[in-house]
């Protein structure tokens, strides 16, 4: 399991990216929708990860993005 977890906006990859990038090179195992994408149902991955990480990590900008359901 992830010791970090990152929630994050794909519209701000330019600053997550970074900072991902450097709690990797501390080899901290992180949960990062960039890189964990793994078969079933995401909200039970995402609900797993959660539960189990030591830390969440939340990156809000006002450039939220807004999907339909």
């Amino acid at each position: 399991m992830a010791d970090i977890f990152i929630s994050w906006s794909q519209d701000d990859g330019d600053v997550v990216g970074p900072v991902v990038a450097r709690l990797k090179g501390y080899c901290w195992k992180l949960y990062f929708s960039g890189d964990n994408v793994e078969a079933g149902r995401i909200d039970e991955n995402v609900a797993d990860a959660i539960a189990h990480a030591k830390v969440m990590v939340l990156f809000v900008s006002p450039r939220p993005k807004i999907s339909a359901f």
